[in-house]
């Protein structure tokens, strides 16, 4: 029986082009709504904050611009743009990130602000297509390749979405960041090897980087991970534990005083094999003491 993305390579043709015509039209609606929607009241701070990021320079007050947007937005006007900061006003000495930036919008015609505001939301637009693409690949891993197809039409057209997805905002990347970390944690839950544990903590790094409200996933991490290793029967959670050495033969050699000394076992790998301490492979009965032993651990 085939499984939900198991499907004939025609039938995948079809649904990756019209996966391709989502994501073009959604990018066209994205940068036509860059170009025409105005500046939003919290635009001018924030991009204030992320040009001053590029220049090592991000000291303003309050400080609430989250790191990743400020990676993905500043360096636009940083480096293709004479941002008028203010530094010789006296709005400057107040160090107040919203003050500042009104006046250095006074400071710019309205050509100007269109076309800064235009090419600094540009690398923003990543994270809706990001987005879509995301719920595309994991629903079609749950439900098949169609339904995945029609979850990605459907976040392309969403409302709020798209009304958030072209301004100078972080609303959409801490939506893809929170919903890829809630992915990493299904794979992990799936199989719970070292490298979904890993992808699981690279998702939680960037989801930290979007957004203050996701804070609360530091708790959800180790929780997600402590419940899923309780789960694991007992020699899943030791391949689990050992999986880093994947396919390995360590040589074991315990001392002549018996198993229940096994913490204190003295590991002897040959050229080529890795080490690791009995107290990740619990469970071993080492019946023959002062005997040495390759064994697999995959």
């Amino acid at each position: 029986m085939k499984g939900p993305i198991e499907q004939s390579g025609a039938t995948a043709t079809y649904q990756r082009l019209c996966l391709a015509l989502i994501l073009a039209g959604l990018t066209a609606a994205l940068v036509w709504e860059a170009w025409v929607t105005g500046v939003i009241v919290d635009g001018p701070a924030h991009l204030l904050s992320a040009n001053l990021y590029w220049s090592g320079a991000d000291r303003l007050q309050p400080g609430d611009v989250p790191p990743l947007m400020k990676i993905m937005g500043g360096w636009v006007s940083r480096f293709f743009f004479n941002l008028p900061v203010p530094y010789d006003h006296e709005v400057w000495r107040t160090q107040q990130e919203w003050w500042i930036a009104g006046e250095m919008m006074q400071r710019m015609n309205a050509d100007q602000i269109q076309r800064l505001f235009f090419f600094s939301r540009l690398p923003l637009l990543v994270f809706p297509l990001l987005t879509t693409l995301l719920v595309w690949h994991w629903g079609r891993q749950l439900f098949g390749g169609w339904t995945g197809v029609l979850l990605a039409l459907a976040m392309a057209l969403e409302p709020t979405a798209l009304g958030h997805g072209a301004p100078f905002k972080n609303d959409l990347a801490a939506t893809f960041t929170h919903l890829l970390f809630w992915y990493r944690a299904w794979r992990f839950w799936k199989d719970a090897r070292w490298r979904n544990a890993a992808w699981l903590g690279a998702a939680l790094l960037v989801a930290l980087l979007a957004k203050m409200s996701l804070l609360y996933l530091l708790a959800a991490a180790p929780l997600v991970v402590a419940l899923r290793y309780a789960t694991l029967p007992g020699p899943r959670l030791r391949r689990a534990v050992v999986g880093y050495f994947d396919e390995q033969r360590v040589d074991i050699v315990v001392p002549p005083w018996g198993p229940e000394y096994a913490k204190g076992a003295v590991y002897q790998p040959e050229p080529g094999f890795y080490a690791i301490s009995a107290n990740l492979i619990p469970g071993h009965a080492f019946n023959n003491p002062a005997t040495s032993m390759h064994t697999g651990l995959s």
